[in-house]
Formats: structure tokens, C-alpha cells, sequence
């Protein structure tokens, strides 16, 4: 256990004395911390170290959580949005390869190898941006703007409000989305991973059908589950579900956090999830 993580778990536990129960959400990179997160913390429940932590679930949002499952998604993802063709697709996942054994040399020999893993596999979506342009990678609807695509110079402005910096100042579920046009995190490699991954309802997760999720009265998004899992892939939306569907995404997490989020009856227990992680 890395020193971030056991400072990260000491402060929860510590924040854990005013509030007893948790469910949290991350996006982006954060997706590759949460599940070890909520591993560690369901065995130091289970090991009885330090406070009980009361944790109802967990959320991943157009998160990088398996780069062996979804660096191999990314060309196919380009090609089935029509950003680069079959022939572009073909020349990039030539690449893929050696990306692979690279991530499986990092996952053993450690910083270095996992330096030159980074190098190697990010070439694969650097051939990707060179074909694409000016196209936001984080919603390939719209053109990059700024250094990271995006312009929150008014969200900069709240935040540094007295106010705002005052209030902020003061085994679980799992639920990972996707928003459809994000690149960089696409849902096609959020699902990949999701479906592969070892637990013991993954048969019946990957078994179940898609359903609609609605929100007033219109469909929102296709969201796959099988308890305690959910899939959901958000309809127009990009890397920013909240900012491209903030009514679809207070809908999902409010459903999400009641437990009404799926209408499955099946039951397996949470623990099993994350004790898999």
C-alpha cells in the first residue's frame, strides 16, 4: 500500500467519525484509484483495522480503469464514430501489440516499464488526434479549445468565491458511465473492461439486456446491470456527463444513491464485487 493511499484511507476514516456512511464518484483518470480504493477499504473493514467505514457504493465516470482492455478500443471506437477510416484503423492497432505486452511488463517490473508503456500505447491515440484535428477529444461534437478543450473560466470564477472556498474548506455498488462521444475515455472501452472483469455475477452481468434510462419521459441513456453492477453509456453527452446532461446526471445519481437505479430483483452480494478488485 503506497503512502497516498494509506493517507487517503487515514482521512476518510477520520472523516468517517461525523459521517458514517459513504458512496463516492470520480471520472477520468480517477477511475484507475477508485476501485483500489474501495478494495482497501474493504479489507481493513474485514480485517477490522482502524474504523469501520460504512461504504454503500462507488462510481466511475468515463474512466481510465483498465488501459490493457481500453487502449484496444480506442481504434475501434475512431472507426465505429466515422472520425478515421478502416485503413487508419488498421495501421494504429498495429501498434497494439506491443502496447499490450508493455502494460503486462509495467503491472510486474515497475516505473520504468511502466514509463515506456505509457509512451508506447499513447502513441495509439496520438495517431488518432494527428488524423482528426482540432476535434475535441473529450467530445469529438465539438473543437478543442484551450489546453484541456474547454473553457471554465467561469467555473474558476465561483470556485474562488469567499463563499464557495468556505463551504468547500469545511463494499459497495458500483456504477460506472460513459458519456457516447467522449474519445479519450470512450464508453466502448469503459464497457470492455466492465464486462471483463472478474466477480462473481460477471456471467450474469455480461448475460443481461440493455434497458432504456429514462428521464422524463425520454431516453437518456442504455444502462446494463445485474446487482450490484451498472453499466450506463449516456446519450450526448461527452467526457463532461454533468456539464452535457446535468438533468440525466442529478437523475442518475440520486436513482443510483436510493438504490432505485436498476429495476433488477436478482441479488448478489456487494461485498463479492469489490473483494474481487
Amino acid at each position: 500500500m503506497g503512502f497516498r493511499e494509506f493517507s487517503l484511507v487515514e482521512r476518510i476514516e477520520a472523516f468517517f467519525q461525523l459521517v458514517m456512511m459513504l458512496k463516492f464518484k470520480r471520472e477520468s483518470y480517477a477511475g484507475h484509484y477508485i476501485p483500489a480504493f474501495a478494495a482497501r477499504v474493504h479489507r481493513g473493514n474485514k480485517a477490522k483495522v482502524g474504523i469501520h467505514v460504512n461504504l454503500k457504493g462507488f462510481a466511475i465516470g468515463n474512466g481510465l480503469t483498465d488501459p490493457g482492455i481500453q487502449y484496444a478500443a480506442y481504434a475501434a471506437y475512431a472507426l465505429d464514430m466515422g472520425i478515421i477510416t478502416q485503413s487508419a484503423h488498421d495501421r494504429i492497432n498495429k501498434i497494439l501489440p506491443l502496447c499490450e505486452t508493455a502494460i503486462k511488463l509495467c503491472g510486474t517490473d515497475g516505473t520504468i516499464c511502466c514509463m515506456a508503456a505509457y509512451l508506447v500505447c499513447n502513441t495509439i491515440f496520438s495517431a488518432i488526434l494527428a488524423r482528426v484535428g482540432d476535434m475535441n477529444y473529450y467530445d469529438i461534437r465539438k473543437k478543442c479549445e484551450g489546453s484541456l478543450c474547454y473553457n471554465f473560466s467561469n467555473l474558476e470564477k465561483f470556485l474562488n468565491q469567499k463563499s464557495v472556498r468556505d463551504v468547500l474548506g469545511v463494499g459497495g455498488k458500483l456504477l460506472v458511465y460513459a458519456g457516447e462521444y467522449d474519445l479519450i475515455c470512450n464508453w466502448l472501452g469503459n464497457s470492455r473492461w466492465v464486462h471483463a472483469m472478474e466477480w462473481s455475477g460477471q456471467k450474469e452481468f455480461v448475460a443481461s439486456s440493455e434497458v432504456p434510462f429514462e428521464v422524463n419521459g425520454s431516453e437518456a441513456g442504455l444502462l446494463k446491470s445485474h446487482w450490484p453492477l451498472s453499466f450506463l453509456k449516456v446519450h450526448n453527452a461527452g467526457h463532461m456527463v454533468p456539464m452535457d446532461q446535468p438533468k440525466a446526471s442529478l437523475e442518475m445519481l440520486k436513482r443510483w444513491m436510493q438504490g432505485s437505479l436498476s429495476e433488477s430483483k436478482s441479488f448478489v452480494s456487494s461485498e463479492n464485487l469489490v473483494s474481487s478488485m
